[in-house]
C-alpha cells in the first residue's frame, strides 16, 4: 500500500518537473544534446525562424523603452502645467477671500449705520478643472 503512494507521489513530481521544463522559453538551437545536421532544411529554417523572432524582440523592446520615455517627458510636462494650475486657483481663491473680508467689513459698518452695503456680495472667479493625467 506504501508503495503505491510513494509510486503516485513521484509520477505526480515528475509530470510537474515536466510540465515546467516545456514551460520554460528557451534561446537555445541545439538544446537537447543530440547532434544535429547544420546544414538541413530544418535546422536552416529553425535558424532562420529563431533570427527573426529575436530581432522582432529586440524592435519591440526598443518600442517599449521609446514608449516609456514619451511617456516620462509627458508625465513632466502635465506635473508643471498642474503646480501652474494649482497656483493660479490658489491666487483666484485668494482674490476672492480678500474681497469678502472687504465686503463683510462694509456690510458690518452698514449694519451699525442702518443702511444697505453699497455693493453685493462677490462672488469667485471660475476654477480651473485639473486636466487628466497622461496614461
Amino acid at each position: 500500500m506504501t508503495q503505491i503512494r510513494y509510486c503516485d507521489r513521484v509520477c505526480g513530481q515528475l509530470a510537474a518537473q515536466e510540465d515546467k521544463a516545456g514551460r520554460k522559453r528557451g534561446t537555445r538551437l541545439v538544446g537537447d544534446g543530440l547532434p544535429c545536421i547544420l546544414t538541413g532544411d530544418v535546422f536552416v529554417a529553425q535558424v532562420i525562424t529563431h533570427e527573426n523572432a529575436m530581432e522582432a524582440e529586440a524592435k519591440e523592446k526598443e518600442m517599449r523603452a521609446k514608449r516609456r520615455a514619451e511617456h516620462s517627458e509627458e508625465l513632466a510636462q502635465w506635473k508643471i502645467e498642474e503646480i501652474e494650475r494649482k497656483e493660479r486657483n490658489w491666487t483666484t481663491r485668494a482674490i476672492f477671500e480678500a474681497q469678502k473680508a472687504e465686503w463683510k467689513a462694509e456690510q458690518d459698518l452698514a449694519k451699525l449705520e442702518k443702511r444697505r452695503p453699497q455693493w453685493n456680495k462677490p462672488k469667485m472667479g471660475a476654477i480651473e478643472k485639473p486636466v487628466s493625467r497622461p496614461e
